[in-house]
This record gives structure tokens, C-alpha cells and sequence, in this order.
């Protein structure tokens, strides 16, 4: 059942798009409702581990990113996006690259705490000094005293400051952050087939990434309020609590969202919270591909290793999303369309058209890669900028020139803000 949003949005939208006029629906929706009814999800069965979404269903698994792969890791993604995913569903991959590492730092701490190495005390150093010192030596000074030689309480003091977004101690020292990766796996109602099938999947795709090495979590439903906190309510995030903050009485939409978050749409971001407590998010989206990738070459899109000039300082997220097209004509209506383009390169106004060439060229190896069974699908690739407004100008040169640095192109997203996050 839809959303009373989306039905405004249907009978008052521009048949040319979105519009300001949309922009103020939103907003009006806004003002007496929370994003929460607008929100998939809906109930999680703890039996299977999978989510009831309005009108798909599915699950979510953690891991960590993938740093650096070989020719047998693409070759093996490749089968499991031909083989093993169903024709009509979706798998998105989204990576958080979050400052708040809190929560990690409490685990580490005490997973430590009764360790026979846990480091000495540093003299009681106040905590910019301790920063000032942790700076030099990782800029190569032999005088100072390392990181590692703190007290264990010291060691997380330091570290929770080096991921603050200023960090006035340090200056041009870049922030701390954890890199979490997430892959969601969904199938709408209509081509549901059986529990069985779907953890069958799962467990696939789980003994996939062990056998990379990477360690593997699925989700429940205190992950998806936890895990999903920071993006929604980025100016009113949960404690810090160690029991279950789930209700199975109340739908996980709602749950979502805090009471206290604030959100208003604009023609080229989001902004969270008041003008006391203001964070701001703008998306971006690909313009331009470079004529050849490689998956081992995706690190760099967090930043170059060699040139401070294209980190990014904030958090961002990185989102790909794979649909497994299964419309039974599009193969048809393609090949018929590859038959019609080499039939005018053919031809003599192939003398006129210069471009006929490449585009034989493109439905060739696309003709090709239908003979060697593989499928079609629809990708988005989108990045997201959440930050104070005042530092989101600076966050989003450096995210240009990171990518146009590895030939990829980004356009700020306008008016499409909402339906994409």
C-alpha cells in the first residue's frame, strides 16, 4: 500500500519530472510526518534472519571491504550475479565510512582490559600533548614516544579525538574512521519461491566471503536499527546500550527513526535538524565511465593513498546497486537492435555518422556476452556527503577531483534527493 506522499506526488507532479512543486509536497509531508511511513521495512522473523519488506523481502550481511583481489575474485562474482542470483532481484552493496567509532573502541578496550599487554602509562601527558606526540611519530619523528606505549584508558582517548571531524590538535591530520560494508539482498514478492531458496542463497554468498578471508555477520533486527542510525538520524543518533532495542510489535520503520529527527528536503540535499544541530546530505551520481575497470581498483574511490588533496575528511557512503533485469523482451529487443546498428555501419551512412563505429563495436561485445550466456542488468552507482553544511563545499571539490582523477565523472543529484536515499 502506498504512502500518502507518493500518492500527492502522483496526482500534482510535473509529467516532465520532479519540480519545486514536488519539492513542497515533500516538505509538507514532512512537517506532520516522519520518514519512517515512507521506509520498506516492516518485520523481521528471527527463525529465518530475514526482513518483511512492504513488498519484497530479503537479507542483510556485514563485512568488511575487500583491500585488493586477484583474477579469481571477479571471475567468481561474476557466477554468483549469472548464476545464483534470480532473475528479478536486487543486491545493493553500500559502504559507510563513519568517524563514530565509539562503540568499536569500548569492545577493543575491553577485550583488553585483563590483557597482561596492555601498555604503559604516559606520564600523565594532558590529552593535546598525547595527540601533538601520536602526530609526530606518525610523521616518522624517532623522539616521541609511539601510540602504543600508552595507557590503555589513554589509547582510546586519543583515538575517539583523531576521529573527530575537526580535530584542532592535529591540523591537517586526517580523521579515523571505520569502513563498514554492507550487501543487501532483496526479491520482491512476485518471484518468491521458497524460504529455502533464499537461505540457500544466503548461505552461498556467506561461504563466499569467508573463503576471501572476510568475516561475515547477518544482520538481525537490532543491526538494522543500529547499523542504519547514523544515515537517518545523523543529529540524534541512539545511546550506547547493550541490550535489544527492537520491538517485534511495532513496525521497523518506524523504529528507525527518532522522535527528535528533523528533515527537510532541498533542490540539492537533505538537511537534518535545526539551525542549532544541522547536518546536511547531497548524493551524487556517475556522468561518465571510464572506458575500462578493474574491482581492485575501488580502493582509491576512498581516497588516495599518495595525496592528501583527495581524502575526504567527513563521513560518505559509497552505494552500488544490481538489478537483475527479467524482462523477457529485453534480450530480444536488444539483439534486434545490435542487427540494426550493424546493418547501418554496413551501409553508406556509416560515412556520415562517425560515431556508427564505436557503437558497432559496443553492441558487438554485447552480442558476444549474450552467447556466452551471460545476463543483463540495471547498476547505480551513488555516493553520499553527510556533514555540517559549512564543510560540505570543501567535502565535495575533493570528491570530484578524486574521481575525475580516476576518469569517473559524478553530477550532483537535484530534486531526486528523497526517492534515491
Amino acid at each position: 500500500m502506498e504512502n500518502l506522499l507518493f500518492q500527492k506526488v502522483k496526482r500534482k507532479s510535473s509529467p516532465f519530472g520532479p519540480s519545486v512543486y514536488t519539492l513542497k509536497l515533500a516538505n509538507e509531508f514532512l512537517m506532520s510526518h516522519s520518514l519512517g511511513e515512507i521506509l520498506p521495512y516492516r518485520s523481521f522473523d528471527p527463525e529465518t534472519q530475514l526482513f518483511m519488506n512492504r513488498s519484497s523481502m530479503g537479507f542483510v550481511l556485514e563485512t568488511l571491504p575487500l583491500v585488493g583481489c586477484g583474477e579469481e575474485i571477479p571471475r567468481q562474482l561474476t557466477g554468483i550475479f549469472q548464476h545464483a542470483l534470480p532473475l528479478g532481484s536486487n543486491l545493493q552493496c553500500l559502504l559507510i565510512a563513519s568517524p563514530h567509532i565509539q562503540p568499536w573502541l569500548q569492545r577493543w578496550e575491553a577485550a583488553r582490559r585483563n590483557s597482561p599487554f596492555k601498555g604503559l602509562p604516559f606520564n600523565g601527558l594532558p590529552l593535546n600533548e598525547l595527540l601533538l606526540n601520536s602526530a609526530s611519530f606518525n610523521e616518522g619523528a624517532s623522539n616521541e614516544v609511539p601510540l602504543s606505549g600508552l595507557a590503555l584508558d589513554e589509547r582510546s582517548e586519543v583515538l575517539g579525538e583523531l576521529a573527530k571531524e575537526r580535530c584542532s590538535a592535529l591540523g591537517k591530520q586526517s580523521s579515523i574512521r571505520t569502513f563498514r560494508l554492507l550487501l543487501s539482498y532483496s526479491e520482491p514478492h512476485t518471484i518468491f519461491k521458497s524460504f529455502e531458496a533464499i537461505l540457500a542463497l544466503r548461505e552461498q554468498l556467506v561461504t563466499t566471503l569467508k573463503g576471501w578471508g572476510l568475516p561475515v555477520k547477518v544482520w538481525q533486527a537490532d543491526d538494522l536499527l543500529r547499523g542504519l542510525d547514523e544515515l537517518l538520524n545523523p543529529t540524534d543518533r541512539l545511546p550506547e546500550y547493550d541490550g535489544s532495542i527492537w520491538n517485534p510489535y511495532e513496525s521497523l520503520s518506524n523504529q528507525c527513526m527518532s522522535p527528535a529527527t528533523y528533515l527537510s528536503v532541498e533542490p540539492s540535499q537533505l538537511v537534518f535538524g535545526d539551525e542549532e544541530k544541522t547536518k546536511a546530505m547531497r548524493l551524487y551520481t556517475t556522468r561518465l565511465l571510464p572506458p575500462l575497470w578493474h574491482l581492485s581498483a575501488m580502493g582509491t574511490f576512498i581516497g588516495d593513498p599518495f595525496e592528501e588533496f583527495l581524502r575526504l575528511q567527513g563521513p560518505f557512503f559509497i552505494s552500488y546497486g544490481v538489478h537483475i533485469c527479467h524482462e523477457k523482451t529485453l534480450k530480444t529487443k536488444m539483439l534486434a537492435k545490435c542487427g540494426h546498428v550493424e546493418k547501418q555501419a554496413a551501409s553508406p551512412i556509416a560515412k556520415y555518422v562517425p560515431s556508427l563505429k564505436k557503437e558497432v563495436e559496443e553492441w558487438t561485445y554485447l552480442r558476444e556476452k549474450f552467447e556466452e550466456g551471460q545476463r543483463l542488468v540495471r547498476t547505480r552507482l551513488q555516493v553520499g556527503l553527510f556533514n555540517h553544511p559549512d564543510y560540505l563545499t570543501r567535502e565535495e571539490q575533493t570528491l570530484f577531483n578524486l574521481y575525475r582523477s580516476q576518469r569517473w565523472e559524478l553530477v550532483l543529484d537535484r530534486y531526486l534527493q528523497l526517492p534515491s536515499f
